[in-house]
């Protein structure tokens, strides 16, 4: 009869670590009770917080037992003899079960939202126009553009110079400026000199020499605000448009 040898396939090296590392996580569950009977020297912790002292493992369960508590290993500590000596304190185990996966749940999820914040943060949307740019699209741009910031995404605006548009860089700074202004209640525009306002982005000191550059895109970027901010500016606008 003929033997049939099947090679069992090894997962790949990436699913490999992956899997590694979601089952180092988790938590390690601690000594309770039973576990702790015949540990001959502990130091008990009061419910309350309060040391009581060393006795042996089968003491520290025994005043748990009469409390209607769990006896639960907190960390292990060196004796005067230098030998392990663990820590216990009596709990209410499921209470504090609930509690930890409480804070992870809230951990895990902070961490998320950090993380998202920084994805965003990371991406840049980009508004462009030129200085012959209809009314009406710009103002559908700066929808956008507004739309991006309540994302939390940063937010580049900016003018693309073609042939024959040199002399309307006056114009083009104008609009930059206005859509500024626009913009300020939804972001932080960023290249405001100190002390200055939005109006003074693109002004240069009287002694600089100035040299045109029409073909040169102009351009401001706008920093979405915190979120607290942003979530307040959407209910706002919720509210008018009901």
């Amino acid at each position: 009869m003929a033997v049939r040898v099947v090679a069992l396939r090894r997962l790949p090296l990436a699913l490999q670590s992956a899997s590694s590392r979601a089952f180092a996580t988790r938590p390690v569950p601690p000594r309770l009770n039973d576990a702790l009977v015949d540990v001959p020297s502990v130091r008990l912790i009061s419910e309350s917080g309060s040391d009581c002292g060393l006795m042996s493992g089968r003491d520290a369960l025994y005043r748990a037992r009469t409390a209607g508590k769990d006896l639960m290993q907190l960390t292990v500590s060196k004796s005067d003899t230098d030998a392990p000596l663990p820590v216990v304190r009596i709990v209410d185990y499921e209470q504090y079960e609930q509690q930890r996966q409480k804070r992870q749940y809230q951990q895990d999820k902070a961490a998320k939202h950090a993380k998202r914040v920084q994805k965003k943060q990371s991406v840049l949307k980009q508004i462009r126009f030129s200085p012959v740019t209809d009314p009406h699209d710009m103002h559908i741009k700066m929808q956008h553009a507004q739309r991006f910031l309540l994302e939390g995404y940063r937010v580049k605006i900016y003018v693309q110079f073609r042939r024959g548009h040199g002399k309307l860089k006056r114009d083009a700074k104008q609009a930059l400026i206005k859509a500024a202004h626009q913009l300020s209640a939804y972001g932080v525009v960023q290249g405001i000199p100190s002390g200055g306002t939005v109006d003074s982005l693109f002004e240069q000191p009287p002694d600089a020499e100035q040299h045109e550059q029409p073909r040169r895109p102009l351009h401001i970027f706008i920093q979405p605000l915190p979120k607290q901010q942003r979530e307040k500016l959407t209910s706002e606008q919720t509210h008018h448009h009901e």
